[in-house]
């Protein structure tokens, strides 16, 4: 998530220990049954039609071809056996705002309403969004840019977990961005 080149006075380990801690509370978006089950609700399919159209939803209804140059890394077959049917059966803002409900959800069950409305979420969340708001260089990132767009959700636990998505996905299209400036 953030590099150690720009977490000025915290060294590597700490640094490193920080990212993989927040992207776990950003990734779990991927594995709780909530996600499933809100984006069932809304129309789609379970299984991977609910994890691609769920990260892609933000990009408005993008064609395969779309998903998978941002997805880079995934078969283009497996993406198009999904998208774009995803948005037959669910308008993308739908899909954003059921998963903004499975997070609501999950988060209250694994950390309980004292947690996810206290004030240490709150200023959780102004710290995270501090730093998703202030990334140098979006240039090139679509996932990042799609939630960016977005507007911030008013509760804390999900600001906090809306930054923590533009963290994850700044880092992802870097990712992507890599190989594909070397020609890969």
């Amino acid at each position: 998530m953030l590099s150690t080149a720009t977490v000025s006075g915290m060294d590597a380990q700490t640094a490193g220990k920080t990212a993989r801690t927040l992207e776990l509370l950003h990734s779990l978006a991927y594995f709780v049954p909530e996600t499933e089950k809100e984006l069932v609700g809304v129309g789609l399919e379970p299984g991977r039609m609910v994890y691609f159209a769920g990260r892609s939803a933000p990009l408005g209804a993008p064609p395969a071809t779309v998903v998978t140059a941002t997805f880079f890394n995934f078969n283009p077959e497996l993406i198009a056996s999904v998208i774009p049917r995803a948005w037959e059966l669910a308008r993308p803002t739908e899909v954003v705002a059921a998963r903004y409900r499975a997070i609501d959800a999950a988060y209250v069950r694994l950390f309980g309403a004292d947690v996810t409305g206290s004030a240490d979420m709150a200023e959780a969340a102004e710290l995270v969004s501090i730093a998703a708001q202030n990334i140098p260089g979006v240039d090139g990132r679509p996932l990042y840019a799609g939630w960016a767009s977005l507007d911030w959700p008013a509760e804390p636990h999900l600001r906090f977990w809306h930054a923590l998505t533009l963290l994850r996905e700044y880092r992802g299209d870097g990712h992507i961005a890599a190989p594909s400036d070397r020609g890969n």
